[in-house]
C-alpha cells in the first residue's frame, strides 16, 4: 500500500512515486530501476526554455492531499486525483518575468514556507504555515532539503532564513552545479528525497568542489546519496516525492 507524503519533501518510509521534469531520461531510468515511478508536468511555453519543465517551478506540494500545479497541467491534475491527491490549477499564469515565474517555487520544510513575498501572498491563507519571506524567488531551487532540522544552500539570504528558523543549515559554493541555458543551478534543483536516510543527486557528487563538507554535514544527518546519473551535478527542477510506502 501506498500512502501521500504527510510533510511536503520529507518522506517518512521509501519513495514509490515522484516528480521530475520531463526530458530527463536517464534520471528516470535509474529511478525506475530504483523501483520508483515518476510523474512529469507539462513544459510551459511561458517560461524561459531552462526552466520550462522544471518541477519545482510547475507544481507545489504543500504536504497531504494537497498540491498546486501552474495553470496548464491538466493532464497531470488528472493523474494526481487517481492517486489521491486534491490538487489546484494555480488562477495566475506563470511567466518568464521575474518574479512572475516563481510563484510556485517556495521551499517548505514541515510547518516552514520559505518564499519570495509574491509566492507567500498566494498561499498565506494556509495557517499551518509560518512564513519566511526571502529574496531569493528560487527558494525550492536553492533550498537542497534534508530532513526536518537541516538543509543546504549557496544562497546567503536562504542561509540567513533557515538559520533563523533554528534549523542546521550548510552554505555551500555557487556555480557547481549544471543547467542548461544557464550559466549554473541550483543545488536544490538537483536533488530530492527518497527515504528517511538517502538523499537523490542527479549526477556525481564528486564533480562539486564543496562534496567534502556536503558529505560530512549528510553523515551528521544520517543521509546517504545515490547518484541518479553519470557526470556533473544538473539541475532539472528536483526530485519531488509525492508517494511512499506505508
Amino acid at each position: 500500500m501506498l500512502k501521500i507524503l504527510e510533510f511536503a519533501n520529507l518522506p517518512s518510509s521509501s519513495v514509490k512515486l515522484c516528480a521530475i521534469g520531463e526530458g530527463n531520461k536517464q534520471t528516470e531510468h535509474e529511478l525506475n530501476r530504483l523501483g520508483i515511478k515518476t510523474v512529469s508536468p507539462k513544459a510551459s511555453e511561458n517560461l524561459l526554455k531552462s526552466e520550462s519543465a522544471h518541477a519545482d517551478i510547475l507544481m507545489l506540494h504543500l504536504g497531504k492531499e494537497q498540491i498546486f500545479l501552474s495553470k496548464e497541467q491538466n493532464e497531470l491534475f488528472n493523474t494526481l486525483i487517481s492517486f489521491g491527491f486534491a490538487p489546484t490549477l494555480l488562477e495566475t499564469e506563470l511567466n518568464s518575468k521575474y518574479p512572475e515565474n516563481i510563484l510556485l517555487n517556495a521551499a517548505i520544510i514541515k510547518e516552514k514556507f520559505f518564499a519570495h513575498k509574491n509566492s507567500i501572498s498566494i498561499f498565506s491563507e494556509y495557517k499551518n504555515f509560518k512564513f519566511f519571506p526571502v529574496n531569493q524567488g528560487y527558494a525550492k531551487c536553492s533550498a537542497c532539503i534534508i530532513n526536518s532540522n537541516a538543509a543546504i544552500t549557496e544562497d546567503d539570504g536562504i542561509f540567513t532564513a533557515i538559520k533563523t528558523a533554528g534549523l542546521d543549515v550548510l552554505k555551500i559554493k555557487k556555480g557547481d552545479v549544471k543547467l542548461h541555458g544557464m550559466n549554473y543551478g541550483f543545488f536544490g534543483g538537483a536533488a530530492g528525497k527518497l527515504s528517511p536516510d538517502i538523499l537523490a543527486i542527479n549526477g556525481q557528487l564528486r564533480y562539486n568542489s564543496d562534496k567534502d563538507i556536503i558529505i560530512s554535514f549528510l553523515r551528521n544527518h544520517n543521509v546517504h546519496i545515490v547518484e541518479l546519473k553519470s557526470g556533473e551535478v544538473e539541475d532539472i527542477g528536483g526530485v519531488l516525492p509525492l508517494l511512499e510506502e506505508e
